[in-house]
């Protein structure tokens, strides 16, 4: 009987941790695509301030050239 008691017992506390999660589910997506878009928005600024030092350096080396 003890097993059953303790196969029980695993189950409902899988069962809460699901529901918990299910219920709070829109509280930490939100968090989540907020950390997300600030995340794109830096990476992008940043790949964007790369792609324009790297042009401007072109330019300059060929401006020299000529």
């Amino acid at each position: 009987m003890s097993q059953v008691q303790s196969i029980e017992t695993v189950k409902q506390a899988v069962d809460g941790a699901l529901g918990a999660s299910a219920i709070s589910a829109p509280i930490w997506v939100q968090y989540i695509e907020t950390g997300l878009t600030v995340f794109m928005l830096a990476g992008g600024a940043l790949l964007l301030a790369l792609r324009l030092y790297l042009t401007m350096k072109e330019v300059r080396q060929k401006r020299k050239e000529n």
